[in-house]
């Protein structure tokens, strides 16, 4: 299967592999002209970054779930009418990851409160469990922690959950997909998956995640 093509308005994570910028930096696809992508011009803060023509960037999204990039030429800057830069890209997009639900390995917070679907369920269960801890890793797809209670696969949980993007906390409902003992036997790794979650949601999680594995794939100092 061929990569994909990007399209207008896709959202992009930017890397500039000369210079003095080290961190990937959000953006977006404004215009396609042949051999050349026109993006939104990367800021911090407000302000537009440091970035000359001639400097080589490295661009990084997301399709279907699946990590691709490719690096390019800045070939213009512009300031107006929109503060733009024209990459010059000479080859495709090819995949940067093979794994189709991408994990990340980084401690969100995370409240989970377990889901009582009736009254007389709640006076069986008794208490309901409530769980305050951080994620072991994180993917659009669901997450996992580690908890030193056994909790059933299938249990339903209200979560609520703080990314760093200093955006408010992140409700979604999440079902217990595993249950595993550690090798120790004092602790076990509960897998969660997302069963009910807005778009809009899935999408800033999405994003998360996104600008983590590119982190993880080119930390500050790497010029590679």
């Amino acid at each position: 299967m061929e990569p994909p093509n990007l399209q207008v308005n896709d959202l992009i994570q930017v890397r500039i592999l000369e210079g003095e910028i080290r961190d990937s930096c959000l953006s977006r696809v404004e215009d396609l002209r042949g051999d050349e992508v026109v993006i939104a011009w990367p800021t911090e803060k407000g302000a537009p970054l440091p970035i000359v023509a001639g400097q080589t960037v490295r661009v990084s999204f997301v399709h279907d779930g699946k990590y691709y990039g490719f690096e390019g030429t800045v070939r213009e800057t512009a300031f107006a009418p929109l503060p733009i830069l024209v990459l010059h890209v000479p080859d495709r997009p090819g995949r940067i990851e093979r794994r189709d639900n991408v994990r990340v390995s980084v401690p969100v917070p995370v409240e989970l409160t377990e889901k009582v679907v009736s009254l007389s369920e709640y006076k069986a269960l008794g208490e309901q469990h409530v769980i305050r801890t951080v994620t072991g890793n994180i993917s659009g797809g669901g997450f996992a922690i580690h908890h030193g209670t056994f909790i059933p696969v299938g249990t339903v949980f209200d979560v609520k959950m703080l990314l760093p993007d200093k955006e408010d906390p992140i409700s979604v409902i999440a079902k217990v997909m595993r249950c595993d003992a550690s090798s120790e036997g004092s602790q076990y790794q509960l897998g969660f998956a997302y069963s009910q979650v807005s778009e809009k949601v899935r999408s800033r999680i999405v994003r998360f995640v996104f600008a983590a594995q590119i982190s993880e794939m080119h930390p500050p100092g790497d010029q590679a």
